[in-house]
């Protein structure tokens, strides 16, 4: 996902598949928010899905309004304005605001969530790191919000990628693994991957011959793992078991979303069977996470 002011705006969301509830942890950050709190506007982050309706966070460095100048505003918006109930706490360094459920149309927030001299004493190497965990109820009891046994990238869905991904019509690239060759596109390699990137634009071997050689790899695993390319999704039950294969991938080509959900997941079915193979991983493939 592309940098927005200078910062950068990874939102995901992790859905078990018998909630009823879907449950996001969303990180805008915003660098030289010094700089920032000296203009008046509105930053957004990237857009996220909740219950099939767009959502996003909105900081409000200065305001124009005179009850609120020399604060910060935090506030979650409906983009949809579908109106739908919702919890939601905002988190800026040891700052904490908590909303419980209640229905949301346009937005909700904070126009003086904390002064400038309270968000400069927080601010990270001048970052500005605000978390938001977000709630919304399903609109009927025991019904899944996207459906069971999937897990959703919460940039929008495209039904065009999967398609494209079924249909693996002009194909232009292959990966091979245990001798099965799998079809694809440069172009989504290169989005999701800034190492595929480097790669296919360099006069390395794989660009030359538009093939990479994927070793000690499951067929399956790598299936799951274009379509999670191609869709933004994943099967729940191939993300339970190759979970660490996923973090490891998530490493290899610098896609820090799916790393995220690997460990959201390795975190949610960790037990005393698993616990010492899934901390190796985090040490070795940089799971911040599952390691703290």
């Amino acid at each position: 996902m592309s940098p927005l002011y200078s910062g950068s705006a990874d939102e995901w969301s992790y859905l078990n598949g018998a909630s009823t509830v879907l449950s996001l942890s969303v990180d805008f950050i915003i660098d030289n928010f010094e700089d920032q709190m000296k203009k008046a506007g509105k930053l957004n982050s990237h857009p996220f899905t909740v219950n099939d309706t767009q959502w996003h966070i909105e900081v409000i460095p200065e305001s124009v309004a005179a009850d609120s100048k020399g604060f910060v505003g935090v506030f979650l918006c409906n983009d949809d304005e579908a109106e739908a109930e919702a919890f939601c706490k905002f988190k800026v360094g040891y700052t904490e605001n908590v909303m419980d459920f209640k229905k949301i149309g346009k937005d909700w927030g904070y126009k003086q969530f904390f002064s400038h001299q309270k968000c400069k004493e927080q601010l990270k190497n001048g970052r500005f790191e605000l978390n938001a965990v977000i709630k919304v109820k399903a609109n009927k009891e025991g019904t899944p919000i996207h459906g069971k046994g999937t897990i959703f990238c919460t940039k929008p869905l495209s039904n065009v990628g999967a398609q494209i991904f079924e249909a693996k019509s002009y194909t232009d690239y292959q990966i091979i693994c245990n001798e099965k060759s799998f079809s694809c596109h440069k172009v989504y390699l290169a989005i999701a991957s800034p190492v595929f990137k480097t790669m296919i634009e360099s006069k390395m071997k794989e660009a030359k011959e538009s093939t990479l050689v994927l070793e000690d790899c499951y067929e399956d695993l790598i299936d799951n793992f274009l379509r999670f390319i191609y869709t933004g999704r994943m099967d729940e039950e191939a993300l339970k078991e190759n979970c660490v294969g996923f973090l490891e991938l998530g490493e290899k080509y610098d896609m820090g979303g799916l790393k995220i959900i690997a460990e959201q997941t390795m975190i949610a079915i960790l037990d005393t069977e698993n616990m010492l193979t899934f901390f190796q991983a985090g040490n070795l493939y940089r799971g911040e996470n599952i390691r703290s």
